[in-house]
């Protein structure tokens, strides 16, 4: 379920373009966050699927460095496996039984996305959730406001949007014990 998500925002972007991914592609990694048995499991499963998708969209590095390519691969997919630990932490395991993932899902997503574009080791922007807009110029227009981090927002809502109506269906959504 990990390479899913990982293929999914991979295909949404630049050069396949396919942006209704985007809107689906989180949603394999609360399946993760859901099924696994821990909390370090979930994450190493995350983890693991996205390092080759890193690998693919990190190419260009390999002709550079090779450890330098590695190291940034194995450290850009720290990202999906943290927002995995989170939403297990916070959705699954019930830390607020009161918030739903259309709230929990974008504040933890595009946390971690501004955390990694702006504050880590002087910001490594590229590749954010928001940018597989930019095929959609009437969705991506509403950058002028707020830029690439309002529209991983919205993209990242929709996906916990669809997080609850699965947490729901399985009985394990905000106010239920899971």
């Amino acid at each position: 379920m990990s390479v899913l998500s990982a293929l999914l925002m991979a295909m949404s972007m630049p050069p396949l373009e396919l942006v209704p991914l985007a809107f689906v592609c989180l949603v394999p990694l609360a399946v993760v966050a859901a099924s696994s048995r821990s909390g370090l499991q979930a994450f190493l499963m995350a983890w693991v699927g996205a390092v080759p998708i890193w690998m693919f969209v990190q190419a260009w590095v390999f002709d550079l460095t090779l450890p330098g390519w590695l190291v940034l691969c194995g450290y850009m997919a720290l990202y999906p496996a943290s927002f995995t630990l989170i939403l297990r932490r916070l959705l699954i395991k019930n830390m607020f039984r009161c918030l739903p993932a259309t709230i929990v899902v974008p504040v933890a997503w595009c946390g971690l996305e501004f955390f990694r574009s702006t504050l880590f080791m002087h910001g490594y922007p590229w590749y954010q959730l928001g940018s597989s807009l930019a095929a959609w110029p009437v969705l991506a227009q509403s950058a002028d406001l707020q830029g690439v981090p309002l529209l991983g927002v919205l993209v990242a809502s929709w996906n916990g949007l669809l997080v609850d109506v699965l947490l729901a269906r399985t009985g394990r959504g905000p106010g239920r014990r899971g």
